[in-house]
């Protein structure tokens, strides 16, 4: 049988990389994460060597985060219809989704490549960066159960998941039902080449400015403005209206920290609270 070495957790800096996915207090099995990080580059740096890669990890991985995110469109926006939340998931799950969350994580840190990749000279391809989080989706997967790896993906794909929530939409209900009129977004300022661009935007209610947003395109930009001035409490609190939002409960998905991983996310979201909230028209 494989015996747990110390230095091997040590050679993983498995301690660090628990603590950055949030599941600091779960024995994982150590040769599984060992795999999980290691590509298959490895084995033209050994000779041909057989070694073990992540490329069968990888593939449940893939599996398990499309189950966690599915299961949390599925809960979360009952109105949502099945090409809304297919076009969410596939943002959500995709390599320049997944990529992010790997360098927000640093999980570059980790990760075993051979010297072919390495002499790339060009940093770790996004590629591998997403195939790695997926094959430690897989080993925390394997390791622990299931609910506990959701709980562990919708943690940390937080901030990939926010962007799909239409704060255009919630702003202009808001502004419609007040002043039956609409917000109005102005482009301010085009920076950077054209590979690279960012807008930033104005947001006006009645004249009155209500913030400013930027982003990597011109509906990313507006939605942000958008998403600052909901947040714009003050503005909104003056008028003694309900501002517009999601669900308290769904809210707390968002804006709040979120249970331990093992704790049960899902509470009943009541009918009337209910909104589909998607915005795939911002993913483009």
């Amino acid at each position: 049988p494989y015996m747990k070495k110390s230095t091997e957790t040590e050679d993983l800096q498995l301690p660090r990389l628990q603590q950055k996915l949030g599941i600091a207090n779960h024995q994982l099995d150590l040769p599984l994460i060992r795999q999980a990080l290691t590509h298959k580059s490895i084995q033209a740096h050994r000779g041909g060597e057989e070694q073990g890669h992540n490329e069968r990890l990888e593939y449940l991985g893939d599996a398990v985060i499309k189950a966690s995110i599915s299961e949390w469109l599925f809960r979360y926006f009952p109105e949502a219809s099945e090409g809304q939340m297919s076009q969410v998931r596939s943002y959500v799950v995709s390599d320049t989704a997944l990529s992010k969350t790997a360098l927000r994580l640093a999980l570059q840190e980790h990760i075993v490549v051979g010297t072919t990749e390495k002499a790339s000279g060009n940093g770790i391809r996004e590629s591998i960066l997403a195939n790695v989080f997926e094959a430690l989706c897989g080993a925390v997967f394997l390791s622990l159960d299931f609910r506990l790896t959701a709980d562990m993906i919708l943690q940390i794909l937080r901030p990939e998941a926010e962007e799909v929530i239409n704060y255009k939409a919630l702003l202009q209900e808001y502004a419609q039902g007040e002043y039956k009129t609409l917000p109005e977004y102005t482009v301010l300022a085009e920076e950077g080449p054209d590979h690279d661009r960012v807008f930033q935007v104005r947001v006006t209610l009645n004249g009155e400015i209500l913030a400013t947003g930027q982003g990597r395109s011109k509906k990313k930009a507006e939605q942000e403005c958008a998403r600052q001035a909901l947040q714009n409490h003050a503005l909104l609190e003056q008028q003694n209206t309900r501002m517009p939002s999601l669900s308290a409960k769904a809210e707390a998905f968002f804006k709040q920290d979120l249970k331990p991983v093992g704790t049960p996310q899902w509470e009943p979201i009541s009918a009337a609270d209910r909104r589909a909230l998607l915005a795939p028209s911002i993913l483009s």
